[in-house]
């Protein structure tokens, strides 16, 4: 039989709004600092890739020889002394940091087993950290606690878990449209930097208002609420650490504050902790622009002078080469200087032109009309834009 191929435009139709969280952060009190974009340097290496899963899967093994019962000893004499544990004044710290041997196996780890990675998440800081420490300051969290999306993701959007969680802030699908994050098949917020931290901000907070400890709060976002509120409940206590003195805790969860405190540490003086040469990446500055739906991000990179994969690697947050559909507006970043001229440029695409077309394979028993609806378009609209006069003409191919 013949083949015939069919040119189908994307489908039309736009997408539920997502929910939103019952308390979502205040609006800032004062002016935060330029929105960093996601560069080309927000990528993921295959070695950060494979560091960023060993950071979250590695747990804390005591000295050669010790017990668990030592181990158990140390950590109820630890307990008895913690107050006397926590960090001077010599380095602004606004959350309680605790030094214990937890903390320095992973002071040790990251200084001797991914080194290489934790430079380069140290490397892309200064793009992010003086926009979030605005925003946790401006929402009064912690500054310290910007730290989690270091371990998190090394500070990328690219990054994603074996949970499927992804982005900066490492949200499950269902966590981030909880508060208010668009998770479909055209647009994933938890890649966009602004929002995913709004959303991480309002979920801390939630967290912290359940538990009354950063420490427990950064747990429960590790593990999830449930889990710590469970843990509290059967073991009567709300001390991290002597909740990590039982197995009911994943060994994940009752590393994750250790691993947060010996990042922190790090970041805060990195030349004491053998990062001194590590290079800083600028923060790259970027034009907004409204792009009208179902544009072909190839013809956004050209109306913008640059490539697509610039135009992806400042949007990562868009799924597909287009924007999404049913929108009449949708904001897009490109570089700095281009938006002037862009919205002339994209004015002399006629529209047809702007949208990205799909391929579409005939199979047997199928129509125009059937075919145009599941690409959300009109079966006149179909046969137009593919030349069609008889729609018994079809063949399967």
């Amino acid at each position: 039989m013949g083949v015939a191929m069919m040119l189908v435009p994307l489908a039309a139709c736009a997408s539920a709004p997502p929910n939103r969280a019952a308390s979502p952060p205040p609006p800032p009190s004062v002016p935060a600092p330029p929105l960093p974009a996601s560069a080309p340097a927000d990528s993921l290496s295959a070695e950060e890739v494979r560091d960023l899963a060993a950071v979250e899967a590695e747990t804390f093994h005591g000295p050669v020889g010790s017990s668990n019962d030592d181990l158990d000893d140390e950590l109820e004499d630890f307990l008895g002394e913690e107050s006397d544990a926590l960090l001077s004044e010599r380095i602004d710290y606004d959350i309680p940091i605790v030094v214990n041997e937890r903390v320095d196996y992973f002071i040790d780890y990251f200084q001797n087993r991914v080194e290489k990675s934790f430079a380069k998440w140290l490397a892309r800081a200064p793009q992010y950290v003086p926009y979030l420490k605005a925003r946790f300051r401006q929402a009064g969290l912690p500054e310290d606690l910007i730290y989690i999306s270091l371990i998190e993701s090394g500070f990328s959007a690219q990054a994603t878990s074996r949970a499927n969680a992804v982005g900066y802030w490492q949200f499950i699908a269902e966590t981030g449209r909880r508060y208010g994050l668009r998770v479909d098949r055209w647009v994933d917020e938890r890649r966009d930097f602004e929002k995913s931290t709004e959303a991480a901000i309002a979920y801390l907070r939630d967290l912290h208002r359940m538990f009354g400890s950063w420490y427990l709060a950064a747990a429960a976002y590790n593990s999830g609420e449930g889990k710590i509120q469970r843990a509290i409940d059967r073991y009567k206590s709300e001390n991290l650490w002597e909740l990590s003195e039982f197995s009911y805790l994943r060994e994940e969860t009752k590393n994750y504050v250790p691993k947060l405190l010996a990042a922190i540490l790090i970041a805060k003086e990195p030349a004491r902790y053998g990062f001194a040469a590590v290079p800083e990446l600028p923060a790259v500055e970027v034009d907004e622009v409204a792009v009208p739906s179902q544009t072909d991000l190839r013809v956004v990179a050209a109306a913008a002078g640059t490539s697509l994969e610039a135009i992806r690697a400042l949007n990562p947050m868009l799924r597909s080469r287009a924007t999404p559909p049913g929108e009449s507006s949708f904001t897009v970043r490109v570089p700095r200087g281009s938006g002037a001229a862009f919205t002339e440029r994209l004015a002399r695409v006629p529209p047809p032109a702007r949208a990205p077309e799909r391929t579409h394979v005939v199979r047997r028993g199928e129509n125009p009309g059937r075919i145009a609806a599941r690409y959300g378009i009109s079966a006149r609209q179909l046969m137009a834009e593919n030349g069609i006069r008889n729609p018994r003409a079809l063949r399967v191919g």
